[in-house]
């Protein structure tokens, strides 16, 4: 793996997760690489974000969820980004199997400790559903301070596109 984002991302994810391996080398000292054993650097990287509330919502956030994004779409996808122009929580990722990933909202809420509103940082087909919830039942319950966490969100997504292809292959 690289450790700078590749030129398969929109320009504006691009530079939100080179912005992101910037601020998190600034301050940990580390390297991350793109990689699904960055994630747990990257949540304490967040869990230790300071400033202006408005600053970290509306950067911290963006940066973080296109890093998270980029490690999503590495490793889980094939997955195309679609940018929505000055709205960062609505950037998705489209994977084919129908599963939509929208990853700044997922690092907005790991911000948050808390779901940011109605709609889903996550979408699954209605065929699927089913599927990817018995899937996610064998982690049983997750505690409280870990369910945000973007470690714990890879990983849950990994089950979830496990279950997908499982289930377009006949054997949900």
């Amino acid at each position: 793996m690289t450790d700078r984002p590749d030129d398969d991302a929109p320009p504006q994810v691009r530079d939100l997760a080179a912005a992101c391996h910037a601020a998190v080398h600034n301050a940990l000292r580390v390297e991350l690489d793109f990689t699904q054993d960055t994630l747990p650097l990257l949540d304490h990287y967040l869990a230790t974000a300071k400033g202006p509330r408005d600053e970290i919502l509306g950067l911290v956030a963006p940066m973080c969820g296109a890093y998270f994004g980029e490690v999503v779409r590495r490793g889980l996808g094939p997955a195309a980004w679609r940018v929505v122009e000055d709205d960062y929580p609505a950037f998705e990722l489209r994977f084919a199997s129908g599963l939509v990933v929208r990853p700044i909202r997922l690092a907005l809420e790991a911000i948050l400790g808390d779901e940011i509103d109605a709609s889903p940082a996550l979408e699954v087909p209605a065929a699927q559903r089913e599927a990817v919830e018995r899937a996610l039942a064998v982690f049983g319950d997750v505690r409280e301070a870990d369910y945000y966490r973007l470690s714990v969100r890879y990983e849950a997504l990994e089950q979830a596109t496990l279950a997908l292809a499982a289930a377009r292959r006949g054997q949900a």
